[in-house]
């Protein structure tokens, strides 16, 4: 974080570090097995809004792979190397770091 950032916002220095989905941000502590009846050291990843989690689920984080998410709404979401180019789609950045995800709903 840039020093003048810091200076001017000091509360930024309590926020996580950035990174990809699929990363794992840490492990289950004991106490936290103990509460929720996890194993104790299995890895968390970091984590993203829920449907790109289910895609992830599902084992849909690589290129050329699709899902059709069926809830209270519909959602499709297709992972590729690139963006579709097309004003009919969401487009961001995908669950890892090399992918992009289009995405209608």
């Amino acid at each position: 974080m840039e020093r003048r950032a810091r200076a001017r916002y000091p509360e930024l220095e309590r926020l996580p570090e950035i990174a990809w989905t699929t990363e794992i941000a840490g492990t289950v502590t004991g106490r936290a097995a103990e509460q929720t009846g996890l194993a104790f050291r299995t890895p968390v990843i970091v984590g993203t809004i829920d449907a790109a989690a289910e895609a992830i689920s599902v084992g849909v984080p690589d290129s050329g792979e699709t899902m059709l998410m069926y809830g209270s709404t519909i959602f499709t979401i297709r992972i590729g190397l690139s963006a579709s180019g097309t004003d009919d789609l969401m487009e961001k950045l995908g669950a890892g770091s090399e992918t992009e995800m289009s995405s209608a709903g």
